[in-house]
């Protein structure tokens, strides 16, 4: 009797241990597992379980255009997104969610590619809020919205993830992810990188879609504009947009919007030929709020400045421009009414002029200035600045640190590689 007692304890701990846990359903194509498709395991798991995917490439039949079905599962890759991957053999989706999927639905490590589908090329979301996390989606187009992901009313979770090469019709919007319909999305340490579509080639947040997007790179990014945010109140914190190209600006188009910007990066981004533009930003009708922002090396191919405003109001506070390509910091479109506020600001080396036309009068005012905030290293890109510079906390008692990045060089300076600056941007 009293060897038993400790034995059945143990058999209702394990038991215990095992609901909490859930069960954890094995996919794999060698046939060692529960099944060798993956909704095989999502149609059997339930709410709390988890579904392993062995290294392979899922294409075909059942998985593809897979779905949850409403339950809180876990479908993750056993050895990472480079070895697991759902191939949508240029006409299927990788994922549905539309049934009322929570964030306790997890897609975690997977490179997914070469799916079409429309609004969604790779995902649709449809009321549902699951979460995505480091997985890879490469070369998916959509004939409608989101070449990559398509959100509407689903506030999804994605983390961690890299869109390369997706892409829209050019009628369309959201080569990466398209938000819409107050898809209140949190988009956290992602890389868009060569992707395309008509406005928004990497993320759009429109019609009452207030994300957040966090420590993410866009880069390389073309067409319409990188970032396209309409009628919404989107936010994004630590985010670098470089060497992108767009009709209107290389980096982003705000319409109808208050859109914040805090600790950014613009760097070498270009509005086309074609028309009028930012090479960094157009407001339309906007009126975001900029803080602690620092703005290198962005161009106009036509008329426009590194910030273009329409019927605008940008704020601007603690800010670096400089060294625009061929027109001027802050520029207008002719004939409208625009009033840019802009306080411990830098402006400084822009073809066109720093203090000069919109901005003319805001020289002397609200601790503005212009001198070199003396980058670490401007052709590779480090935008850290000297300790000598006007721009440290140390050398502007009125205004403190002016710009996104804090003092990285002092004399001599150490040459740094682009992995490095890009580490420590992050």
């Amino acid at each position: 009797m009293d060897r038993c007692i400790p034995l059945c304890a143990l058999t209702a701990v394990l038991a215990l241990a095992a609901t909490v846990g859930g069960t954890t359903y094995v996919i794999d194509q060698s046939g060692g597992g529960y099944a060798p498709e993956i909704q095989a395991g999502l149609n059997v798991a339930t709410t709390g379980d988890t579904v392993l995917v062995m290294p392979g490439t899922y294409t075909g039949g059942d998985n593809t255009d897979l779905s949850f079905n409403g339950k809180g599962i876990v479908l993750r890759s056993h050895a990472g997104a480079a070895s697991t991957i759902i191939d949508g053999g240029g006409a299927s989706r990788a994922f549905s969610f539309d049934d009322g999927e929570t964030a306790d639905t997890v897609v975690d490590g997977f490179t997914v590619t070469n799916c079409g589908g429309g609004p969604g090329g790779a995902v649709y979301c449809f009321g549902s809020s699951p979460t995505i996390r480091n997985c890879w989606f490469q070369s998916n187009t959509s004939t409608g919205h989101g070449g990559a992901i398509y959100l509407s009313g689903s506030p999804a979770t994605i983390i961690g993830c890299t869109f390369t090469g997706n892409s829209t019709r050019i009628d369309r919007q959201g080569g990466g992810i398209a938000c819409l319909f107050d898809s209140d999305a949190t988009v956290t340490s992602c890389t868009f990188e060569g992707n395309d579509s008509g406005i928004g080639s990497a993320l759009t947040f429109t019609s009452g879609s207030d994300g957040t997007a966090t420590d993410c790179w866009f880069v390389d990014n073309t067409v319409g504009c990188t970032i396209y945010c309409e009628s919404s109140t989107a936010s994004f914190t630590e985010c670098v947009l470089k060497g992108n190209t767009g009709s209107y600006t290389g980096g982003v188009y705000l319409y109808d919007t208050t859109t914040g910007f805090t600790d950014c990066i613009f760097l070498e981004n270009t509005a086309a030929a074609g028309h009028d533009g930012g090479g960094a930003l157009y407001c339309d009708d906007a009126s975001p709020v900029l803080i602690s922002c620092t703005f290198s090396d962005n161009d106009t191919e036509d008329d426009g400045g590194t910030i273009y405003c329409r019927v605008a109001s940008p704020q601007l506070t603690n800010c670096i421009i400089a060294y625009e390509g061929s027109g001027p910091a802050v520029d207008e479109y002719p004939g409208t009414t625009n009033d840019p506020q802009l306080s411990c600001c830098d402006i400084f080396g822009n073809a066109g002029g720093d203090w000069v036309g919109l901005i003319a009068g805001q020289a002397p005012l609200n601790d503005n200035f212009s001198a070199d905030p003396e980058f670490c290293d401007r052709p590779l890109g480090d935008l850290r600045i000297y300790d000598t510079s006007p721009c440290t906390a140390a050398n502007n008692g009125a205004c403190g640190l002016v710009g996104a990045l804090d003092i990285g060089c002092g004399t001599p300076v150490e040459r740094a590689s682009w992995g490095v600056i890009k580490s420590m941007y992050r």
